[in-house]
Order: C-alpha cells, then structure tokens, then sequence
C-alpha cells in the first residue's frame, strides 16, 4: 500500500458551462491539490450532476471540504487512539465497554483511510 499525498489539502472550485451534449448551463466542478510549493496534481476531481438530479452544486462544495479535510481527520483519529489507549493503560478502572467501542470505531475508520479495510 503507498502512502497518500501529505496535507493539507486545498480545494480549488471552477464553474463551468457544461456542454450541450450533457445538459447544458452553469455547473461547478472541484479540484483537490495535496501540499507542497509544486504542483503535483490533483489527489480529486469531481463535477456537480444537478442537471441529472444528481449532486448539486453546494453538496459538491460540502464533499470537497470534507475530502480536503481527510489528512487533518485521519492525523486527529490517530492523535484520538494515542490519547485513549494512553487512558486505558493508566486508568483500568475508570475503563468502561464504551471505551473499547471508541476505539473500535477510531481502528476501523484508520483502517479504511489507509486502505486495509
């Protein structure tokens, strides 16, 4: 499994008319570009589909954000983990099942996010 592109992660939007063989009009599309002072490419693209009924142009805003978010998110996840199996190893008795719930939910979302899910 390789790595994924550092963070952050920076979301560049560009509306469009889209062509007449897809509907025609306005439409949006969202570029996000990993770190770095050179560009290497973009880690996603995506175009709204409000013209099919498809993903309208603030939900595309929503899900760039969201995407350009993920390194922060998976870097928070870890950090999380950290902080409560430091927890668990220092206070056993204060443990409860919703501890181990958390930390099942943070490994299976850091499982997914590297890709071994």
């Amino acid at each position: 499994m390789s790595k994924h592109t550092p963070g952050p992660w920076t979301i560049d939007f560009e509306p469009f008319t889209r062509s007449e063989e897809h509907g025609g009009g306005p439409a949006l599309s969202a570029r996000v570009y990993g770190a770095g002072p050179v560009y290497r490419g973009s880690v996603v693209s995506m175009q709204d589909a409000g013209h099919i009924e498809g993903i309208t142009s603030d939900e595309l805003r929503a899900n760039a954000k969201l995407v350009a978010a993920a390194p922060d998110l998976l870097a928070a996840l870890r950090s999380a983990r950290d902080g409560l199996k430091w927890y668990q190893d220092r206070f056993p008795e204060a443990i409860d099942g919703s501890d181990d719930e958390a930390m099942d939910e943070i490994d299976r979302a850091i499982t997914k996010a590297e890709g071994r899910a």
